[in-house]
């Protein structure tokens, strides 16, 4: 018996076909996908808040690299576990217009994939500290992140395919 082009079979199919139950309820119950989306975006927007308590939340632009700002936030902010320097999130030698890190409004700008609240853009996990050690908890941090993206797509994808009719039920 020959495979269709395009057709999944054996153990993928079954992983895919178990997933998509679990996910969706094979087309019945297309809110189970905003559930699943609405726990996960609840469980990493937890898990970026104690990585910004704990210092592992830093921005991302390279504007605060720049020879004018740099010197005086490298004296005021540091990284995870520098003792006596002000948190990232809380750095007041950031600039005003800088956006201020939300841990929840980060989460769901993670896991909606067409939606651009420009947190993603401005904070990320740090990995790794001025010594070029990497931190456990940032590399965890950063799992989460990429995770909740491609959960996001999956998900976003998923219901649109049973709201749409694109998939059979069953």
């Amino acid at each position: 018996m020959r495979k269709a082009p395009g057709q999944i079979t054996g153990r993928w199919r079954r992983g895919l076909h178990w997933a998509y139950g679990w996910f969706a309820g094979y087309g019945h119950r297309p809110l189970w996908t905003l559930a699943w989306m609405g726990g996960v975006w609840l469980l990493c927007s937890l898990l970026f808040l104690a990585g910004a308590h704990y210092n592992y939340i830093g921005p991302s632009t390279p504007l605060l690299n720049s020879p004018t700002l740099a010197p005086a936030i490298d004296k005021a902010c540091g990284h995870a576990g520098q003792p006596g320097l002000q948190k990232w999130t809380e750095c007041s030698e950031v600039p005003a217009e800088y956006s201020t890190f939300q841990p929840f409004v980060y989460s769901l700008d993670l896991v909606l994939p067409l939606v651009d609240l420009q947190q993603d853009s401005d904070w990320a996990p740090i990995v790794e500290d001025p010594p070029g050690t990497d931190l456990l908890f940032g590399v965890i941090l950063r799992w989460a992140m990429w995770f909740e993206i491609l959960f996001g797509w999956v998900a976003s994808l998923t219901l649109v395919a049973v709201l749409g009719r694109l998939v059979d039920k069953d």
